[in-house]
């Protein structure tokens, strides 16, 4: 049995009162979407992560999918 986390990413946060998409708003040095890849690679051990996302976002996803492991 395979298990996979499924996170939705593609929204554009109209009512996180910021520039930009809130899964790229950093807090702390990094973006809220490190955060919660971060926090479930350490929850449980997921076989693999399924994002949501736009297709223009993949690259930066990518970029901060690798720096949280």
């Amino acid at each position: 049995m395979r298990i996979s986390a499924i996170i939705p990413a593609a929204g554009v946060g109209k009512r996180f009162s910021v520039t930009g998409k809130k899964q790229f708003f950093e807090l702390m040095g990094q973006p809220i979407l490190y955060y919660t890849l971060l926090g479930l690679k350490m929850a449980y051990p997921f076989d693999e992560f399924i994002v949501g996302a736009s297709d223009e976002d993949y690259p930066t996803i990518e970029e901060i999918a690798n720096r949280a492991g």
